[in-house]
């Protein structure tokens, strides 16, 4: 379950504002706060009754995939007693994790805000984190009174609701429920005033205010069609229910924006049998979907309608053939032989899988060489890939064979799937279903199981962009399986832009080990890979520096990828590296500075400043690491800070910051960073001043001073007796500074 950002407005501190957010929802300029805001605000019924509690205004507001549940409420008086108090608890998330049954059944949840001290933290939730409250029981008469007035707004014009917000709420659980998807497009609200009423789709509204212009009164269809389609929908009776069944697939089945209206449209029609024209329109949408197309095939109207369809030419029509009785089989048939306007090629193909072989093979070879294109691919897909095993064994234009593959999603998943057609056949097949917009998920799971066919696929597709496009949302595994079962098809240019694509979105710290698995799979050929590899590995330490894990950044994996790709950046690189790791690697003090000397004149060489200066930043971190003494320590700190470039200040508080961190990572001794300070502090170069209050020596920055407490603190009672050395060495005054530190 996706989580879920919480809003909370109310009176504080002198005016109406968020008092506590998560998220995004926290973020002042961001879409989803922004249209958040807009739901903050709540007015009152004009004519309240004395004692009468004001409504609750719970409901939700839908933007393509967000959809922001809110709860509003009166709170009286505000803290100085001006009326119109108010509060606001909001809940955005993805709308597959905010389902219409499940929020409504929250309407009275223990979870909202109405009133009581202001959170002080405040977590993202999942839905499931929120008790669900019991609704109200309401009556059939409640529920077709409910309804009627939904499909007579036709959720195109503000269709009002006078219950009360707690009945209003738990007729929408209940025909979420009986009729899911049918509420999903509309934007509703349990109260508003009249002002903001006519924003919404269907809205309560108290029976003092006036509704707004324009309001559903007097719709299209005749007032007794809407009550009693409503009624149908509603019935207890099987038949009832079939129908309801079939109208929600029809209303539904292009998505929910719509399903009220036409549902409103379907309703009179369908339930008199009255219109061959609409119930064809329905059962055309309906068979699309094989369980609710046989509960229409039930009835003699949705046979007729089929026999219709299936000789004006309706593909689906023509699939629903199989769910067809044997008696109606032969009739439908029959119907058919007469009337074979736009089927004439299908019969015909009907007709020849009964014929020799011969005659099959000659048919389909003349079929293939003097038919459209364009006729051909409105075949259905067994007859298409009928007529693709015969391509397959002969010699025909790639036009045709395109128009045979078709651009349905499925079709050129089963396309794919079909082994009896060449690998490269079935390759192209996926490549193609990679460029349409269809979920790419069956496509790619066919490429991390069959190493052959994803090769082929890379080779129909040349260029990996629509791989690339593919990839966007998929787990880290799919996308590394994928790289690597397909990264040999492509060239090699292909291949670095595959792979560099792809590594922009794996965990800095992995790439070097991603890219060096593919370079496996692939050896590098060209030196495009030197920047590519340079990157990843750069990339790594800087996530490595960011993560106080300088180590992992000289790890033999990575010394082992820039030896792998050799090019003129990745083995100068690689030097620097291979000394680092060599500073760590010595137990001896002199062999230990000796390599560091040699990684600052390896990192000297690099030619780029913010490398350089990377660089710099990892020598730096690692110096806890190394056998190095305190001395020479001081000299590296001193080239670290000239060639980052950082000034005295600034690199004052770097080291600062690195002591008080005990190093970069637990556990690492931070003397060798107190040293410097020190002899920083000795030179002049850090300004001391004297403490107000105790007139102790102090760092003039406050902030340095503490991070210096850290940093002492930290240190063990070795380390810390050296330190106290090394500041009598540098000078009364630092003397005295570190020892009113450590007291």
């Amino acid at each position: 379950m996706k989580p879920l950002d919480q809003l909370l407005f109310t009176w504080h501190d002198g005016g109406f504002r968020p008092v506590a957010a998560t998220g995004d929802l926290g973020k002042p300029r961001s879409w989803l706060a922004d249209q958040a805001l807009r739901l903050c605000r709540y007015y009152p019924p004009a004519h309240l009754g004395a004692g009468v509690h004001a409504p609750i205004s719970y409901g939700w507001w839908t933007d393509g995939s967000t959809r922001w549940v809110f709860r509003r409420g009166h709170l009286g008086n505000d803290p100085t007693g001006r009326p119109g108090n108010f509060f606001a608890h909001i809940l955005a998330g993805h709308r597959d994790a905010l389902p219409l049954t499940a929020v409504a059944g929250r309407f009275g949840s223990s979870h909202w805000w109405d009133g009581g001290p202001i959170p002080k933290l405040w977590d993202r939730v999942e839905l499931a984190d929120i008790p669900p409250a019991t609704l109200e029981p309401v009556s059939g008469e409640q529920l077709e009174s409910f309804l009627t007035t939904v499909l007579r707004g036709r959720g195109t014009t503000c269709a009002v609701l006078r219950e009360p917000p707690a009945v209003t709420i738990a007729c929408v659980a209940v025909i979420s429920r009986r009729l899911p998807g049918l509420l999903d497009g509309l934007q509703f609200s349990t109260y508003e005033a009249p002002q903001h009423a006519v924003g919404f789709d269907l809205v309560g509204m108290h029976s003092s205010d006036p509704p707004p212009r324009g309001a559903v009164a007097e719709e299209a269809i005749d007032a007794d069609d809407v009550e009693l389609g409503a009624r149908m929908l509603l019935s207890d009776q099987p038949e009832d229910q079939d129908l309801a069944r079939i109208l929600l697939a029809a209303a539904t089945v292009d998505g929910t924006e719509s399903a009220v209206d036409r549902m409103a449209a379907f309703l009179p029609s369908f339930r008199r049998h009255s219109d061959d024209d609409a119930i064809d329109t329905i059962t055309a949408l309906v068979l699309r979907f094989p369980d609710t197309a046989e509960t229409l095939l039930k009835y003699p109207f949705g046979v007729r309608s089929v026999i219709r369809l299936l000789v004006a030419g309706d593909q689906s029509a023509w699939s629903a053939l199989v769910w067809l009785p044997p008696g109606t089989q032969v009739a439908v048939g029959t119907e058919l032989a007469l009337k074979q306007d736009g089927y004439s090629l299908a019969e015909m193909l009907r007709q020849v899988r009964s014929g020799p072989p011969a005659f099959q093979h000659a048919f389909h070879a003349a079929l293939l060489t003097s038919c459209s294109p364009v006729r051909l691919g409105r075949l259905r897909l067994s007859d298409r890939l009928e007529l693709l095993r015969a391509a397959a064994q002969m010699r025909v234009s790639q036009q045709v064979v395109d128009a045979l593959y078709g651009r349905d999603a499925g079709d050129l998943t089963r396309i794919a799937d079909c082994r009896d057609l060449p690998t490269s056949w079935r390759g192209h097949a996926l490549a193609r279903r990679l460029m349409t917009r269809a979920d790419p998920a069956p496509a790619l799971e066919r490429l991390c199981h069959d190493f052959r066919l994803a090769i082929a696929t890379a080779q129909a597709l040349d260029k990996p962009m629509p791989l690339i496009r593919a990839l966007e949302e998929q787990p880290h595994q799919t996308v590394m399986q994928v790289v690597l079962t397909t990264v040999e098809g492509f060239n090699e240019d292909a291949r670095i832009s595959l792979i560099s694509a792809v590594l922009e979105k794996v965990n800095p710290l992995s790439r070097p080990h991603e890219l060096a698995a593919a370079l496996r799979r692939a050896p590098p050929q060209s030196m495009g890979w030197d920047v590519v590899a340079t990157t990843a590995v750069l990339d790594a330490i800087g996530e490595a520096l960011e993560r106080h894990r300088p180590a992992e950044a000289i790890s033999s994996q990575i010394r082992a990828l820039l030896t792998t790709v050799g090019g003129p950046c990745s083995s100068a690189l690689h030097r620097v590296i291979d000394h680092l790791s060599g500073a760590v690697g010595q137990k001896e003090q002199v062999a230990s500075e000796n390599q560091l000397r040699c990684a600052m004149e390896a990192i000297a060489d690099i030619k780029d400043r913010e490398q350089r200066k990377l660089l710099a930043n990892l020598t730096l971190g690692l110096l806890p690491e190394t056998a190095a003494g305190v001395e020479y320590s001081e000299q590296i700190c001193t080239w670290i800070r000239l060639v980052s470039g950082a000034g005295e200040d600034q690199f004052a508080e770097t080291l600062l910051r690195l002591a008080a961190d005990g190093g970069v990572g637990h556990g690492r001794s931070s003397l060798l960073y107190v040293a410097s300070v020190i002899r920083m502090v000795g030179d002049g170069r850090i300004e001391l001043t004297r403490s107000v209050v105790n007139r102790r020596r102090r760092l003039r920055n406050p902030i340095w001073q503490r991070l210096a407490v850290s940093a002492a603190r930290g240190m063990n009672s070795r380390d810390l007796a050296r330190a106290t050395v090394l500041a009598r060495r540098a000078g009364d005054e630092t003397s005295r500074w570190w020892t009113a530190l450590i007291d």
